[in-house]
């Protein structure tokens, strides 16, 4: 009985063994066949003098099935062997002509800034570039290997944890997970270049938020084009500001000591309601609430973590004061209906009537700067306070707000 019970162990650790074995080696093999894959694009793009692409940048989520996308920019790429590029977009333009690497760009407030370092004799470490990385965003690994070409397999393949291989025709698609993204690589079989790449983080977002996956799409590709030296000259702009780094463009600042509204009158708006009240479901007009109740305006996205951070104080304090004569308007800025929808169908935020300022202009208006920021809004409708963000008394210092406006009201 004891060798037969020998026997049996032997023959299930020789199977798990088999098993494992089996297992390791077909991951071995799809490793193999991915960087074999791999090594073909870099040697076709060695083989190139220069080539010509047009990269666009979008984010998408999926929502109940439906795939919403949102482009994000859109530009040309020219290079030419060894240390000649040009991005270019609508907005900026990244060069470097062997000398020189200079980087233009127009910054949030509509000015123009400008950046200037020495060219790299190659583009081995391009991705490093402060600036590179700006312009290319989540392009930048795969845009970083098609200039510098020898590397491509061994930078995608370095990370990975898994790696699977789906060839097709014409298209043939890698994807490669490591510890905190996944990459999905579609490229053309002949010519062996890349067409597209998604990235989707690998993180647990804001319950009602659906993941957001990061697109490069590749297009329009010329090989071997004629590409002059004067192209690859970036002028800078004679009224252009100097900036050492891209944090510089963002030059919106909050202003120092009291909100420049408080005290002036809120600027009005006209704006739709996604309320499932059918009562609410409408236009919502500031004026509306003027002269019979204070408002409350929180600027708000499914995006901002501080906004998660924070909602569980105004659904206090939405609670404490709803018997007052108090209308509390949650706007929204900038995201798809579908996907405030989503968001507020899944969580139920008690957060008052729901606003949709679909482009922004709502928010330009009131100057936000961040997220989430509220104004409270007397009854003769003049801004009385204006909190940002989060601190930690900050649902303390929101009810004295709305207490003083309250009982300012009522006095007059």
């Amino acid at each position: 009985m004891a060798n037969l019970c020998v026997a049996v162990l032997f023959t299930s650790t020789i199977t798990v063994r088999s098993s494992i074995s089996q297992e390791t080696r077909a991951r071995e093999r799809t490793n193999d066949e991915a960087a074999h894959q791999l090594e073909d694009v870099s040697k076709y793009l060695q083989s190139l003098d220069s080539f010509s692409v047009q990269l666009e940048l979008a984010t998408e989520m999926t929502v109940e099935e439906k795939v919403h996308r949102k482009p994000w920019r859109s530009a040309v790429v020219h290079y030419r062997h060894p240390n000649r590029l040009l991005i270019k977009s609508e907005t900026m333009t990244l060069s470097a002509n062997g000398e020189n690497l200079r980087f233009v760009g127009t910054s949030a407030s509509g000015k123009q800034m400008y950046a200037e370092s020495r060219s790299p004799t190659d583009f081995k470490e391009v991705q490093n570039n402060p600036w590179f990385r700006f312009v290319a965003r989540h392009a930048t690994s795969v845009l970083s290997s098609m200039l510098y070409s020898s590397r491509l397999h061994e930078s995608l393949l370095a990370t990975a944890t898994q790696v699977e291989l789906s060839p097709a025709t014409p298209n043939s698609q890698l994807q490669f997970r490591s510890s905190n993204a996944s990459h999905t690589l579609l490229f053309s079989n002949e010519p062996p270049i890349p067409v597209h790449v998604t990235r989707a983080p690998i993180y647990r977002p804001a319950k009602g938020v659906p993941p957001i996956r990061l697109t490069a799409k590749f297009s329009d590709w010329a090989a071997n084009p004629r590409l002059d030296e004067e192209l690859f000259v970036l002028k800078i702009p004679e009224d252009a500001k100097r900036i050492e780094s891209p944090r510089e463009l963002l030059d919106i600042k909050r202003p120092d000591g009291p909100d420049p509204l408080i005290g002036k009158a809120a600027p009005n708006f006209a704006i739709k309601s996604i309320s499932f009240n059918e009562a609410d479901s409408a236009e919502i007009n500031l004026k509306r609430y003027l002269g019979k109740q204070v408002v409350v305006i929180n600027f708000w996205t499914t995006r901002s973590a501080t906004f998660h951070g924070t909602r569980p104080i105004f659904e206090k304090l939405n609670e404490e004061f709803s018997k007052e004569e108090i209308a509390f308007l949650a706007i929204n800025v900038a995201e798809e209906e579908e996907i405030v929808n989503h968001y507020v169908s899944t969580v139920k935020p008690r957060l008052g009537t729901v606003l949709l300022d679909s482009e922004g202009a709502v928010a330009r208006a009131y100057g936000i700067t961040g997220f989430p920021q509220s104004f409270v809004i007397d009854r003769n409708g003049q801004v009385s306070a204006v909190f940002r963000g989060f601190s930690s008394d900050l649902q303390e210092r929101f009810r004295t707000a709305l207490q003083k406006s309250l009982n300012a009201d009522t006095l007059k």
